[in-house]
């Protein structure tokens, strides 16, 4: 999870973004996240932009192991400038619980915008 400086300098890209609780107490099943960021072109020889993704549901009740994060899912592309782009990371495996985290890490040559997941709310199970 670090990006390394023109100097060689190796230092943390990250956000974390609020925890989203289910307001009704429904537990929620992350389906996706879409990502919205922008692309910028760090000149010939630039390595490629990249960004990851995990997501992390909290406040469980069937299995009270703690939070469970997803597998980390990467997008990649060719360094150039774009000023819209979006890409989709298609999630489920982490399990219900009543809330959800997502963590973006490993940004390089991006600039996150917008991240929207998409859930699918159930009656909790105890």
């Amino acid at each position: 999870m670090q990006s390394v400086t023109d100097d060689g300098v190796p230092y943390e890209v990250w956000v974390e973004l609020p925890e989203t609780i289910n307001d009704q107490g429904l537990e929620v099943l992350v389906r996706s996240v879409t990502v919205d960021f922008r692309r910028a072109d760090q000149g010939l020889g630039a390595p490629p932009q990249v960004f990851a993704l995990v997501g992390r549901l909290t406040r469980r009740t069937r299995d009270e192991t703690g939070a469970v994060w997803s597998q980390v899912q990467r997008w990649s592309g060719p360094a150039r400038t774009v000023d819209k782009d979006r890409t989709t990371f298609m999630c489920g495996d982490q399990g219900d619980g009543a809330g959800f985290i997502v963590r973006l890490f490993d940004i390089r040559g991006v600039a996150i915008q917008r991240a929207r997941s998409v859930v699918e709310e159930s009656e909790r199970v105890v």
